[in-house]
């Protein structure tokens, strides 16, 4: 395996006391590799990958001068000796254990931005956070993450908005195959997203509809048309006052969200065990890895992501839509999953804006609180851009009717 080795001097921005930031990546998986190779790619930071798989380890390892840490991440002690030896903790690991980590990096004392989707709420750690003197953001990815910043920015920027809906998918390249679809991420969390139910805001009233419902079609350029349905990843942005609408869309080739509600009402994405010939099985996890070979992409398959926000503000009896798109696609010089790209560098994006002390705010914050820094968001963008991860954005009025 890989040890730390000084590629290059400092950026004097970074750190003006000489020496490169210490940087831990927990979880280094699809999208965790990414981000290790992107902190890497400047030479301002040494990094540790953190993993308890040894072949996730040895990838990265092959990377560069990266330290390699074989961790049973499952275990707080672990991971707190991991985060103390850190001055930053990048959080990429499964929903089942992301809360718990990033429980322990906050009360370890350690500045912490984290990807995992995770179904606890992480605003309830804000005031172990303050305490402890930590920046902590969460839900650093691309939905939720470079949406919420989308969101932030606006609010900041318009002073009020009216409606605001992300419609977000990442896809196979091919639609080909049984269910038309594979997992950029772990298809127990794909599920769950599946299950939840899909809280939303309509009317100014926040409400809760079952995921997978209020089925639309929109169409993507140089994509065609997908399908749109709801589910729960609003989170921290459903805190957010004044917005009157507020939906979170996942996006999926036509047909797939017709399969899952079949799985669904038969009782296969069921978490609670039933009794097979004595044995007590989850539904869910047995559909899942059942799931896994059929939604697994192969060595170099391309992907792509969709994103769109629109975001309404009303003025003076106009409103006015503003949306911003991103179409990225699989990175088969660098073999980076276009999820992994997407995801991966909004959240290294915000991990240099602590770095570097852009962004300084003790407490949990979620990304749409850093989009109202217009400098924050201005450099989220561009460092974005510049790994050719490209938001575009247009206006135009939206009748009243």
């Amino acid at each position: 395996m890989g040890t730390v080795e000084h590629v290059s001097e400092c950026d004097a921005d970074l750190r003006a006391g000489g020496g490169r930031l210490k940087v831990a990546v927990l979880g280094v998986g699809r999208v965790g590799s990414a981000i290790v190779a992107d902190l890497m790619s400047d030479g301002t930071f040494e990094v540790t990958a953190a993993d308890q798989s040894v072949a996730a380890l040895q990838h990265v390892s092959g990377l560069g001068a990266v330290l390699a840490k074989r961790v049973d991440l499952r275990e707080p002690d672990a991971v707190a000796a991991v985060a103390r030896d850190s001055d930053l903790v990048i959080g990429a690991l499964p929903a089942h254990l992301g809360y718990r980590a990033l429980e322990t990096v906050i009360d370890a004392g350690t500045n912490i931005v984290d990807i995992s989707f995770f179904e606890e709420d992480p605003i309830q750690l804000d005031a172990l956070a303050r305490r402890r003197g930590v920046v902590a953001v969460v839900d650093a990815g691309v939905s939720p993450g470079l949406s919420n910043l989308i969101l932030g920015h606006m609010l900041a920027a318009a002073g009020h908005v009216e409606r605001f809906v992300c419609y977000v998918g990442g896809l196979p390249a091919d639609r080909s195959g049984l269910f038309q679809y594979k997992a950029p991420f772990s298809p127990m969390d794909v599920l769950e997203l599946y299950t939840r139910p899909a809280r939303h805001r309509a009317g100014g009233v926040l409400q809760t509809a079952p995921a997978l419902s209020d089925l639309q079609e929109i169409t993507v350029p140089e994509v065609g048309t997908l399908e749109a349905f709801l589910t729960d990843g609003l989170r921290t942005a459903l805190r957010l006052d004044g917005v009157t609408e507020m939906r979170e869309m996942t996006l999926r080739y036509p047909g797939h969200a017709a399969q899952m509600r079949l799985l669904r009402e038969t009782g296969l994405l069921d978490a609670t065990p039933v009794e097979v010939n004595g044995v007590m099985v989850s539904p869910r996890a047995l559909t899942a890895r059942l799931l896994l070979p059929l939604w697994e992409f192969a060595p170099e398959e391309p992907d792509l992501t969709v994103l769109r926000v629109d975001v309404d503000v009303e003025a003076g009896g106009v409103r006015t839509r503003h949306r911003f798109d991103l179409l990225d696609r699989y990175d088969a010089r660098t073999q980076t999953s276009s999820m992994a790209r997407t995801t991966g560098y909004t959240c290294t994006a915000i991990a240099r804006l602590i770095a570097t002390g852009r962004y300084d705010q003790p407490g949990m914050s979620p990304p749409e609180e850093i989009g109202r820094r217009a400098d924050c968001y201005e450099r989220t963008i561009e460092d974005l851009a510049s790994r050719g991860v490209v938001l575009r954005r247009s206006a135009g009025p939206v009748s009243m009717a």
